[in-house]
């Protein structure tokens, strides 16, 4: 029963690839404002090198470059396997700020992309909305991924590591973040509740039933949308 409930899971998973964020190769406006810029980064697991520092992901060094097939100004996780403990990057605006679109942009080094699946959230106020996640990423081949969404109001953003094209799965890579405010007031009403499980830690029948009826919620609502 586990087994194949987990089976389910993954696929379940995979079908929400790109339910709310569309990859777009078009840079943003060049008069628009990087609010990741002036927030506090924090990253669960990072290499304690230097030239792996988090601040590299703010710096604009990458985005004025065209060039993003190696990493020379960029942060970077650890040698965990993110299939089995996610890695969770929180950016903290330091008070409610309204937000539509996310741009994470990554790098390929020995002919393997640094980052290809994760998930954003919002902060609700008291606790992460792990209801419903504002952009979804999977199986990305794109070095620049844009993530559009409706617009909120929240004071951090969690950007959760899943997975990158590296045989052991680790050692995920950012180039360059940017987060942007929103042109209009915020449409979707954000709810706490924490953000969701990994996978590996679903150890019981009820846990598995329950990540499994919240990914149906989230497929109905793409299939409505």
């Amino acid at each position: 029963m586990n087994v194949s409930m987990r089976c389910w899971l993954r696929v379940a998973a995979a079908g929400l690839a790109l339910s709310s964020c569309v990859l777009l190769s078009d840079a943003c406006p060049a008069d628009a404002e990087n609010l990741a810029r002036s927030a506090k980064l924090t990253a669960a697991r990072s290499l304690s090198a230097e030239p792996y520092a988090i601040a590299h992901v703010v710096d604009g060094k990458v985005t004025a470059n065209e060039d993003i097939q190696s990493c020379e100004s960029c942060w970077a996780g650890d040698a965990t396997d993110l299939r089995d403990d996610p890695l969770d990057f929180v950016v903290d605006f330091g008070r409610p700020r309204g937000i539509d679109r996310i741009v994470v942009t990554t790098c390929r080094l020995k002919n393997q992309q640094r980052l290809t699946d994760f998930d954003v959230y919002a902060w609700a106020g008291t606790d992460w909305d792990g209801h419903q996640p504002l952009a979804v990423v999977r199986r990305s081949r794109e070095l620049r991924m844009e993530c559009r969404f409706e617009p909120v109001e929240t004071s951090k953003v969690c950007i959760r590591l899943l997975d990158n094209a590296r045989p052991t799965h680790n050692f995920p890579h950012i180039s360059e973040l940017e987060i942007f405010a929103a042109e209009g007031p915020a449409g979707r009403q954000l709810k706490p509740g924490g953000l969701p499980k990994p996978l590996s830690e679903l150890s019981t029948a009820d846990e598995l039933e329950a990540e499994a009826a919240r990914l149906r919620r989230l497929l109905d609502a793409k299939k409505s949308g």
